[in-house]
């Protein structure tokens, strides 16, 4: 066990021992500051130390914990915190003071069935995404002795009940059509949330990203946007200068901008700069939905907005339609068009699988009209 400095960096590492006999030399991690190594060392020192048997004596909440602030903390978003933290709520609230040492595959596999009966796949998901990492990091630590997670299958599992009908997640291209034209038709100057909805069905932006952008990150010559950050708006930061990272190395992308938008967000851009300057109200990051009234556009009045648009325009089946929505329905409509799925994710930023995961119902309802114009056209040939 020991440190040494690489660079900048002081690495911290373990000696632990293989399944095969003899020992090998286990990462713990890279530190800005020796002291910080040389205190994981002994927190590690304090565990591997400990009877085999008894591999972490402390309730696996608090390990998750640990886990969390050493591995997770510094590279994931304020959202990204927030589930971990619900993770570890679920640890307590499922497993108690149960340590990480008397953790087997079947009581694994029992904690997912019992999680399932209460949550939502999606939700499921996630929780066992989490305790999977935490658990092969602490395999490869040396702090347990096997990896109990391996095999366990989340297949059947999860009260679909709980999750969002699949319907309420986008409306139809008549509907979206039908949206699009009367947000347009009703924007208000004053306010920049019905520019906000209409960025939204017209690109898929996250919200994040459409608060996140700046009057720099818009090319009118050319015609695209660059998505390059994100913004907290959930806990917005006090200091101009602090943004957050895209969600994903496929967030970050060129997005084209359609001659009307580009039209309808300088719109707001000049509006919205002369009326700031009038009443010396500052926007010091230049974000470009930003109003002289509400400040940033706020996230809980555009998804108030969006439904009474939605009812405006007749459709009512919606209640749980968001801003978030918009971008499943802008996804929705791009497979309806016939763009491939990696197309589809190179456009919205995100992965092929999880666009194949997410959008399965909208695949299959497509391959259904497929075949149906294809046999029409066979039956129209004689």
């Amino acid at each position: 066990m020991g440190v040494s400095k690489r660079g900048t960096k002081w690495r911290a590492f373990i000696s632990v021992k293989k399944e095969t006999g003899g020992y090998e030399n286990k990462a713990l991690g890279s530190f800005s500051t020796k002291f910080e190594a040389m205190k994981a060392v002994e927190y590690a020192q304090s565990i591997s130390s400990k009877d085999r048997q008894m591999a972490f004596a402390v309730p696996f909440y608090e390990y998750f914990e640990w886990f969390f602030q050493k591995y997770k903390k510094e590279s994931s978003s304020r959202k990204t915190q927030g589930h971990y933290q619900d993770s570890k709520r679920y640890i307590k609230d499922y497993l108690g003071e149960i340590s990480l040492s008397d953790l087997t595959n079947d009581r694994y596999v029992d904690l997912l069935n019992r999680f399932s009966r209460d949550y939502a796949p999606a939700t499921l998901e996630k929780f066992h995404t989490h305790m999977r990492a935490c658990v092969k990091q602490a395999f490869a630590l040396g702090h347990i002795s096997v990896e109990f997670t391996s095999g366990s299958s989340l297949r059947g599992l999860g009260d679909k009940s709980k999750e969002k009908p699949v319907y309420q997640k986008y409306i139809d291209d008549a509907q979206y059509k039908k949206v699009v034209q009367y947000v347009v038709q009703h924007r208000n100057k004053d306010s920049s949330i019905y520019y906000a909805i209409i960025f939204a069905l017209l690109t898929g932006c996250r919200f994040s990203e459409i608060v996140g952008l700046t009057i720099d990150d818009l090319n009118f010559e050319q015609g695209f946007i660059d998505i390059n950050k994100t913004y907290d708006y959930i806990e917005p930061p006090s200091n101009s200068n602090d943004w957050l990272p895209c969600k994903n190395a496929n967030s970050y992308r060129k997005v084209e901008m359609s001659q009307n938008l580009a039209e309808l967000v300088r719109e707001l851009w000049q509006y919205q700069s002369k009326r700031c300057q009038a009443r010396n109200i500052p926007n010091p990051r230049k974000q470009v939905f930003f109003d002289w009234q509400e400040g940033i556009c706020n996230n809980r009045k555009a998804n108030i907005e969006i439904k009474k648009i939605l009812v405006e325009c007749g459709i009512i089946d919606k209640p749980n339609f968001s801003m978030h929505c918009c971008r499943h329905t802008f996804v929705s409509f791009l497979i309806y068009q016939g763009y491939a799925v990696e197309e589809v994710a190179l456009i919205v930023g995100d992965m092929p699988e999880e666009i194949r995961k997410t959008y399965y119902h909208v695949f299959q309802e497509y391959d259904a009209r497929t075949r149906s114009k294809t046999r029409g056209l066979m039956n129209s040939l004689f």
